[in-house]
């Protein structure tokens, strides 16, 4: 049996949150977890992120077997737009004289 790519959208999907849960897995390794009794701060960091990532996983493998859509062009400008005010608003923050009023306005 061969397994045949029918959804890319999902795979992509899938993917993409199974990166983001590695990477917070990643950044809570320098907290302590603890356990289920006595929780460290880092117990819910790990335990999101293990279940961001069988999410991702379960989301990944759902297209090979469910039908859907191919990835379309992604468009750009409103990528950059919100990438932008994101980024304005950091700046804003950090380098404004009274704080975060100006942040907001300009945002």
């Amino acid at each position: 049996m061969t397994l045949r790519l029918r959804a890319p959208r999902d795979l992509a999907a899938g993917l993409v949150f199974m990166a983001f849960a590695t990477a917070f897995w990643l950044g809570a390794q320098d907290y302590e977890a603890g356990s289920a009794a006595r929780m460290g701060p880092g117990y819910l960091p790990l335990l999101l992120s293990g279940i961001l990532f069988l999410f991702g996983l379960v989301c990944a493998a759902r297209a090979f077997v469910v039908t859907g859509d191919a990835i379309g062009r992604i468009p750009l400008k409103p990528v950059a737009v919100v990438a932008g005010a994101v980024i304005l608003f950091a700046v804003l923050l950090n380098t404004a004289p009274a704080g975060a009023p100006p942040a907001f306005n300009a945002a």
